[in-house]
């Protein structure tokens, strides 16, 4: 079974939503490039998430 690419679920107006909800104003050319940007930082995590890291040692911690 195959996960579906989580930059499919990504459209132009879910992009437009959080842009209204950050208080951003966007015009329609600016909509369209963090949409692309969006969707391709998505495509990118979505390929490290299907690593496998299975034996790979931690090298470090987060500070919280």
């Amino acid at each position: 079974m195959t996960t579906p690419d989580p930059s499919a679920r990504l459209s132009r107006d879910v992009v437009a939503k959080v842009a209204r909800l950050a208080r951003l104003e966007l015009n329609s050319g600016e909509l369209d490039l963090m949409t692309t940007q969006l969707a391709g930082m998505l495509e990118h995590f979505s390929d490290i998430d299907k690593l496998d890291l299975e034996g790979v040692a931690q090298i470090g911690r987060a500070h919280v």
